[in-house]
């Protein structure tokens, strides 16, 4: 089965249809009717949260609820989806356009405001979904989202790069199991993505000849490319969730990581990173290397 849409009379009409048997072999083609009814809360929309939107709207899925107070500014467009011309628009507004360009049968239920402000929003959205994407870029914010979906028995899945673009994590947060605020102690953590000027000249992600001027280009280095491995995995982990009990060859990957829990990519080994000791990939032996998944269970014990 597919979702399609035709235009009548300037109205959008969603239909069902079938593909050809030669393009039924895909990942998503087999779910696509499951997830046109399917409903997204997707918070932070910054170069992972807008490409994850984008993404799902190509997926099929009709319903999201969007949450982010910023706007895009020059220091985000290397890794993000959105371009020159977005510069200063809410991103809110922006993620709203990619979708429909994607999907243009999609509901898109906007919040430009921040969901620890307006909880009584948040909340309701949480509880009429079938799962919360977080990609903020604090753990406050993470905590608290976290909260809230195990509270209405939600899953909430989270993911966030590092700094400098040198690796990133996920973590799939299901009600009966540890929560996120619980498993941060235990997470193979890098650096957060540097969030002011002095913190970035300090730590040395922003290089002592950068002038004022040059350093909201440079403030959050690495290309799109760069996090593309932890937005999918991300994805995956969003999709699996939506499509459990579908046809959809997703089941393949829920088999191969129903086990874990966490999940940390390691894209570069530097001196003085978490990926320091990592073993080149062309001879780990049994060290880990970078440019690979891993996964693990954490649990309370």
């Amino acid at each position: 089965p597919r979702v399609g849409y035709s235009i009548a009379n300037g109205t959008v009409i969603p239909y069902y249809g079938e593909l050809p048997s030669c393009y039924t072999d895909g990942t998503l083609e087999p779910c696509a009717a499951d997830l046109f009814g399917k409903r997204v809360v997707l918070v932070g929309l910054g170069s992972a949260g807008s490409a994850i939107a984008v993404q799902l709207a190509a997926a099929g899925v009709s319903h999201f609820d969007i949450w982010d107070n910023d706007v895009w500014e020059k220091q985000n467009l290397s890794r993000a989806v959105a371009g020159i011309s977005d510069v200063g628009e809410r991103k809110v507004n922006v993620a709203e356009h990619l979708i429909r360009e994607k999907n243009p049968v999609a509901k898109v239920v906007k919040h430009d405001a921040d969901v620890m402000l307006d909880s009584d929003a948040f909340e309701a959205a949480v509880k009429d979904c079938d799962v919360v994407g977080v990609c903020t870029d604090n753990n406050e914010s993470r905590f608290f989202i976290d909260d809230i979906a195990r509270e209405h028995k939600k899953i909430a899945v989270f993911a966030r790069a590092f700094a400098r673009a040198e690796g990133g994590d996920a973590f799939l947060s299901v009600p009966d199991g540890v929560g996120y605020a619980e498993s941060v102690k235990m997470m193979a953590c890098g650096r957060e993505v540097v969030l002011n000027e002095n913190q970035g000249r300090r730590r040395g992600d922003i290089p002592a000849y950068a002038s004022e001027e040059d350093v909201g280009i440079i403030v959050q280095p690495g290309l799109g490319v760069d996090v593309m491995p932890i937005i999918y995995w991300h994805l995956k982990l969003i999709l699996m969730v939506l499509a459990k009990g579908t046809p959809s060859e997703l089941k393949s990957f829920q088999e191969e990581t129903e086990d874990n829990n966490y999940f940390f990519w390691g894209a570069v080994r530097r001196e003085g990173n978490p990926f320091e000791h990592f073993a080149p990939m062309c001879n780990p032996g049994d060290r880990p290397c970078c440019f690979r998944w891993y996964g693990m269970r954490l649990t309370a014990e």
